[in-house]
């Protein structure tokens, strides 16, 4: 389980380079770097909380440092709020893989994290 903040969208900042349909780009919180990246594998994502609309930046040094508050907000929200705390030793999520994911709302794995010790 790896806390991520995730742009679900077109990626319009770099004039020409734009995606004609939406994309998912998930950035890992505090991953390390020499454990490798996630290129060419199927990775499962549970979007827990929204924070802001795809915005379009000058360059690569306001989206930069955009991705870098948007880390921030997300590490503080995922240590203050009980729920998305709690989301972190989900027994679903930290099966590993091994175990069918399922589709479900939020509210129901929300609702799962509180019936279960922490």
């Amino acid at each position: 389980v790896h806390p991520a903040v995730v742009n679900v969208g077109y990626a319009p900042t770099f004039k020409g380079e734009e995606h004609g349909e939406k994309i998912v780009e998930a950035h890992l919180l505090d991953y390390p770097a020499e454990r490798g990246d996630f290129r060419g594998r199927v990775l499962a994502l549970l979007l827990a909380a929204g924070h802001r609309p795809e915005l379009k930046f000058e360059g690569l040094q306001g989206l930069s440092q955009a991705i870098a508050k948007d880390a921030s907000d997300a590490r503080q929200a995922l240590h203050s709020e009980l729920a998305l705390s709690r989301l972190r030793v989900h027994p679903a999520l930290l099966a590993g893989g091994g175990e069918p994911w399922r589709r479900c709302a939020l509210n129901t794995w929300l609702q799962e994290c509180q019936e279960s010790p922490a």
